[in-house]
């Protein structure tokens, strides 16, 4: 009985979790979208339902890619969770790493389940049956109620890996607005949004300094959602075009971090190089994580191709990632000496559940 009281007490948050995720796939099945026929039939689809496809009186529906995709994010959220809470890695930076792409990829499934009825009309077959309240409110209440619980949890379990130091909060404060400035000084706009500006400059700042978890956490959800609001285009964008999109800066504090440890840096010469590396691994990351995010942001709401939705990225994010690595290389000498005047330490902490481990 001590055993099993001690079990709940160190794994009560992942259990929890197993729970919530269980509930979510058991909620796929209940009513989510109801529809309504020329015919004043009407019949309502669940999750899956709309997944698989098939043909439900008249109508026939295909399978619905989108609605796949976000399930599949959940279930990949989910299995990146319980592998970073569950194996031991020799490097804790990599279980924070696993928590923290577990929130991403669980937020962005919990934010395009959200805004699934804005994006419907333009992207599924399924879009030309879809009243202005088609949400079946129990079916859909449900699901999201399991995903916004599995969130905090998750959250709370990378708070209780990774902490902010005031200096942390302060250095993240000034780069991020410095690069909401930057973003507003725009060389060139696309004309359905995007933009050549320098706004990745202290964001690969920032990663560099902080590192990969608090980089993702300072350009895909602080800087993301701030601009996502400034720019207008709408929340349901802010999956794609913002979160996915800038989640790419962090690679250079990934990188960065991975280089000083499997090579010595014995002088500062050494440092520079890491730093300079780094730069550009995290240039190429953002280039990809943008022209991905973005593309499929064009194709559900503005009905382009992959060709077309390619062509329109590439006219602003490669000159962007390329004006914005090109001055951060000039600026790298400037970033080693505050690298070296300033050292961050890391804030990476052994999380709670370790001191109750069920076999002592």
């Amino acid at each position: 009985m001590e055993k099993l009281k001690k079990l709940l007490l160190g794994y009560w948050c992942p259990i929890v979790i197993g729970l919530m995720t269980i509930l979510f796939i058991g909620f796929s099945f209940l009513p989510l979208l109801d529809f309504e026929l020329t015919n004043e039939n009407s019949f309502s689809l669940s999750l899956i339902q709309i997944i698989l496809g098939g043909e439900y009186g008249e109508v026939t529906f295909k399978f619905d890619a989108l609605f796949c995709f976000i399930y599949l994010v959940f279930i990949l959220g989910v299995i990146f969770y319980f592998c970073g809470y569950f194996i031991k890695f020799k490097n804790l930076k990599t279980k924070v790493a696993f928590l923290g792409w577990s929130l991403v990829w669980i937020l962005v499934a919990l934010i395009l389940l959200s805004c699934s009825e804005l994006f419907i009309p333009n992207y599924s077959d399924i879009g030309e049956y879809i009243s202005d309240n088609s949400l079946n409110p129990l079916g859909f209440a449900l699901e999201i109620i399991c995903l916004v619980v599995i969130i905090l949890l998750v959250l709370r379990d990378n708070f209780t890996n990774l902490t902010f130091k005031v200096n942390d909060i302060v250095e993240m404060g000034m780069l991020i607005a410095l690069a909401l400035c930057l973003d507003k000084i725009k060389l060139w706009s696309a004309p359905t949004g995007g933009s050549i500006n320098l706004a990745g400059i202290p964001l690969l700042i920032l990663s560099i300094r902080l590192g990969f978890s608090k980089g993702l956490i300072g350009s895909s959800l602080i800087f993301g959602i701030i601009s996502c609001f400034m720019d207008t285009w709408g929340f349901q964008t802010f999956p794609f075009d913002y979160f996915i999109a800038f989640s790419g800066y962090s690679i250079a504090g990934l990188a960065y971090s991975l280089y000083t440890k499997f090579i010595k840096i014995n002088n500062r010469k050494n440092d520079l190089i890491a730093i300079c590396l780094s730069l550009c691994i995290g240039a190429v990351g953002v280039f990809i994580t943008r022209m991905v995010g973005s593309s499929i942001s064009s194709m559900i709401y503005y009905d382009y191709s992959l060709s077309a939705a390619l062509i329109y990225q590439i006219g602003y994010v490669g000159p962007s990632a390329a004006l914005s690595l090109a001055a951060c290389l000039v600026l790298a000498k400037p970033i080693e000496m505050i690298n070296h005047r300033f050292k961050v330490k890391s804030s990476i902490k052994t999380p709670e559940v370790n001191s109750n481990d069920t076999s002592n």
